[in-house]
């Protein structure tokens, strides 16, 4: 969850702006299938730093998955008070520091624009070191616990997004656990908000949606404003996502073992924006 918290405060920044555009034009979905549990228990013997942070990087989505989409200029650094809400829910959460990993990868933002539509896709990978630690962060990210402190890091991250006479605040908080085969577990939690300007609203969603598979911790998070971002499509990456995991999280085992390329799932995968 850190790496896309850390996306979140990013992209609000610039749903921020397009929220002002929104208003002077015009005034991902939780499944309740249970989460089906694999046996991807193995620790990948021989798993050095380097070759964690290759599979990271193979297991993220890439611009060819995305025809549509542009692939959004990096953010450089994080502001101050990022820093600061970044490392009290760290805290709040209890999470480990980055260098217990062994390796944390993420893909660039992708962004589909269309009139006022604004859509944006992301996911991160972290590699840790036994299949025991990502279980238990699992089960963190899934607490109710998990809940109070994402919702008072929305709350202050959303309480300082203010641009040009626009504030926004949260409006809801809900969570899930959609079925993905294969994998260990999962996790999803979708965030409702809304920027005001005036009298007019817009209206804005970010889900973070999330697996373990042994030692690797994959996440996708989407933005949409002034819809959801599609469920079909968000689901068609998130698959791809767990076929990566299941390909080349399975043949990883071994020492000196490198996960085959033609295992891995790669693309393109067309993403199909219907609204």
């Amino acid at each position: 969850m850190r790496l896309s918290l850390r996306r979140t405060a990013v992209i609000l920044l610039l749903l921020a702006a397009a929220a002002l555009l929104v208003a002077c034009g015009k005034s991902a979905h939780f499944g309740g299938a249970k989460t089906v549990s694999g046996s991807s228990t193995h620790v990948k013997l021989g798993l050095t730093r380097a070759r964690a942070r290759r599979l990271a990087v193979t297991l993220n989505l890439q611009a060819s998955d995305l025809p549509g989409f542009t692939a959004a200029r990096a953010h450089e650094h994080d502001t101050l008070v990022e820093k600061k809400l970044e490392h009290k829910l760290a805290r709040c959460m209890g999470e480990q520091a980055a260098s217990d990993a062994l390796a944390e990868a993420s893909s660039k933002s992708f962004e589909h624009h269309a009139q006022v539509l604004h859509l944006t896709v992301s996911s991160s990978v972290t590699i840790v070191a036994t299949p025991a630690q990502a279980t238990a962060e699992l089960k963190a990210i899934r607490s109710a616990h998990a809940r109070v402190c994402l919702m008072s890091f929305m709350r202050e991250l959303l309480a300082k997004q203010t641009q040009g006479g626009a504030s926004a605040k949260l409006v809801s908080i809900s969570s899930g656990t959609p079925s993905a085969a294969g994998t260990s577990g999962t996790f999803a939690w979708r965030i409702t908000g809304a920027f005001a300007l005036h009298e007019v609203k817009v209206p804005f969603y970010i889900e973070m949606v999330g697996f373990t598979h042994g030692q690797d911790e994959v996440q996708m998070l989407s933005f949409g404003l002034p819809v959801p971002f599609p469920a079909s499509a968000e689901q068609e990456l998130f698959s791809l996502l767990v076929a990566r995991a299941n390909a080349g999280g399975t043949s990883g085992s071994g020492k000196g073992a490198k996960p085959p390329k033609s295992a891995i799932p790669t693309g393109p995968r067309r993403v199909q924006i219907s609204l």
